[in-house]
């Protein structure tokens, strides 16, 4: 494919009927991956008005780092939340039209991590949606897309500076797999966060659990003791792998990597 002209590779891509073939294809290499990025492909891949069998909503795009890692530093930078690129005809559209609450002035939704048809939003300042800045409180919600509908979550607050680093969403599915069946998909969730000092080398696990009329953020607990090096660890990705009732995220630092793992039931 690779001798191919652009527009024959798009006259192929776009008779791709599968949507996971496709995603497929796009795993390939980056030239078709750009490819199938175009909002021109999108649009005319799933034309505006013209009902769809498929519920593909959008994907995630991971922003490489543009920097080369230093000699004697970490091979590692911290990751950006992964843009959501949206299908022109779904329901997401522009997000922060569709969700609604006491949010900051001028803010921005940007998707955390998504999980069985739900999405966790950060709300963050226009300026820059896909920031990494420290700050002591966090605006979050979750959104359901296929229904259209919000639930806003409460502030989420330290009494130091921090950027999350980890998110999961956990629902009935995933922690009371016996009690899931006719449970509405929505109804039972948890929101695990994982933040990061901006002042010291520490992560903070924090627990949001969706029942009860005063629902409330955990008291934020150390995620892990000290490790056998000194070097910070980071990050490999905002989105957690749920698997199996546990919630599992991957960290790296100059030397090692880490997998930070966390009971869905009991957190």
């Amino acid at each position: 494919m690779e001798t191919l002209p652009e527009d024959v590779v798009v006259e192929i891509l776009v008779r791709i009927t599968d949507e996971a073939a496709l995603f497929r294809c796009a795993a390939t290499c980056k030239r078709v991956r750009l490819l199938i990025a175009e909002p021109s492909f999108l649009r005319r891949r799933w034309p505006e008005g013209v009902s769809h069998p498929s519920s593909l909503l959008g994907f995630f795009t991971v922003q490489q780092p543009r920097e080369e890692p230093t000699e004697g530093s970490s091979t590692s930078t911290p990751m950006r939340m992964p843009p959501f690129a949206s299908v022109p005809w779904c329901s997401l559209g522009e997000l922060h039209l569709f969700l609604r609450g006491p949010y900051p002035p001028g803010s921005h939704a940007a998707v955390l991590t998504s999980h069985r048809g739900l999405l966790v939003v950060l709300f963050v300042p226009q300026k820059d949606p896909y920031s990494t800045e420290y700050d002591k409180t966090k605006n979050l919600a979750l959104y359901d897309p296929i229904a259209g509908q919000s639930r806003p979550l409460p502030e989420l607050k330290s009494d130091r500076p921090f950027r999350i680093e980890g998110c999961a969403l956990l629902t009935r599915a995933d922690c009371c797999p016996d009690k899931a069946q006719g449970a509405a998909s929505s109804s039972f969730f948890k929101v695990l966060i994982i933040g990061a000092d901006q002042d010291e080398p520490r992560h903070n696990l924090h627990v949001f659990t969706s029942t009860g009329s005063s629902s409330s953020w955990s008291t934020p607990r150390e995620c892990y003791g000290s490790l056998e090096v000194d070097t910070p660890v980071v990050s490999q990705h905002n989105s957690a792998v749920v698997c199996q009732g546990i919630a599992h995220w991957l960290f790296e630092n100059t030397s090692n990597f880490y997998v930070l793992s966390v009971c869905a039931k009991t957190t």
